[in-house]
């Protein structure tokens, strides 16, 4: 449960993003969520819709001492951090301290895995770290659809994991992980939307039929599995731009999840802290561009069919208190 004044920083920060976005300005005056922390990029499945295969950087384990360094920097404000990003972090050796840290700095954890290295020593680590949410990602309802979309996994091997999972969480009377199994919606999984719900909705907390994505939509194997091209420029600039970043395993920070290869490095969370990163000059640059439609500059948006948008009353509502009220303090200051 967050404390009033933590609620408090919450909104307050919110607003400020919400405010420098609705305003269209290059810096944002709130301060960024660490949406994502990899804590590894390894992963040891070839998927065909993912790119990990083409990615060129260095494979590593995020330190303690580093996650620590993240966490404690976003606490005041953050309440919910996702663990993975490029890889399957139940291979971190340390997966259940990182989850502990998090959670008692008032942060919520989420873990995304594909449950081929959820073995009973894992089930147990995640278990006793009180890890807030697991999304499954067991993409197909029949052994061959889960086999071609999940290469180097057995499905009999996955799906017995998985199974002893939920009962040695059931055993346990264990209100937490809230368990999501999700599907990842291609043209080849469609037949097996159905068949996959029934199985697992009255097993687990929820089903997600999970939209297929293009990445920076660079890879024509993906672009053709998925049946998605090179996206137009976005309509209106991607809001993640002003409201999180991305902590890679070294220390690195990238805009977004989508930048799997970082390809678009803000900085290095080794050399400045995250709010200083969050509004130096390659940030702002990237928030320029897509102010300025200009976004066919970036090796990552160009191609990106994911562009968010914050819309809508709030937005609208917000930006003019805070226009107000920079107004009423630049009058002060003339008065004076």
């Amino acid at each position: 449960m967050m404390n009033v004044r933590k609620k408090l920083n919450v909104l307050h920060n919110r607003m400020l993003q919400v405010a420098s976005y609705g305003n269209r300005s290059p810096v944002s005056l709130g301060k960024p969520f660490a949406f994502q922390i990899e804590a590894t990029n390894y992963c040891n499945l070839r998927c065909p819709m993912c790119p990990h295969d083409l990615m060129e950087r260095e494979v590593g384990y995020m330190s303690f001492d580093l996650f620590k360094r993240v966490i404690d920097e976003v606490r005041d404000y953050s309440t919910e951090v996702r663990l993975h990003n490029m890889g399957e972090s139940l291979f971190h050796r340390q997966i259940d301290q990182l989850i502990d840290y998090a959670k008692a700095n008032g942060i919520k954890t989420v873990l995304s895995s594909n449950a081929s290295a959820l073995t009973e020593r894992a089930a147990i680590k995640i278990l006793d770290a009180g890890l807030d949410e697991l999304l499954i990602s067991f993409d197909g309802a029949s052994k061959e659809t889960y086999e071609f979309l999940r290469e180097g996994a057995r499905y009999d091997k996955v799906l017995e994991k998985v199974e002893a999972f939920l009962a040695l969480k059931e055993k346990r009377g264990a209100r937490l992980p809230r368990v999501t199994m999700s599907l990842i919606n291609l043209p080849m999984t469609q037949s097996e939307i159905e068949t996959f719900r029934a199985r697992w909705e009255d097993r687990v907390d929820s089903v997600r039929i999970k939209p297929a994505r293009n990445w920076d939509g660079s890879s024509a194997r993906i672009n053709g599995l998925v049946n998605l091209r090179a996206a137009r420029p976005p309509e209106s600039p991607c809001s993640w731009l002003w409201t999180s970043l991305v902590v890679l395993w070294d220390g690195r920070v990238v805009p977004c999840c989508m930048d799997y290869d970082a390809k678009a490095v803000l900085g290095n969370i080794n050399e400045k802290s995250l709010e200083q990163i969050f509004n130096d000059e390659p940030m702002q640059e990237l928030r320029r561009q897509h102010l300025e439609n200009r976004v066919n500059e970036s090796a990552l948006c160009r191609g990106c069919a994911w562009p968010t948008k914050m819309d809508g009353p709030l937005v609208k509502g917000i930006s003019q208190v805070m226009q107000g009220v920079s107004r009423a303090h630049e009058k002060r200051a003339q008065s004076v």
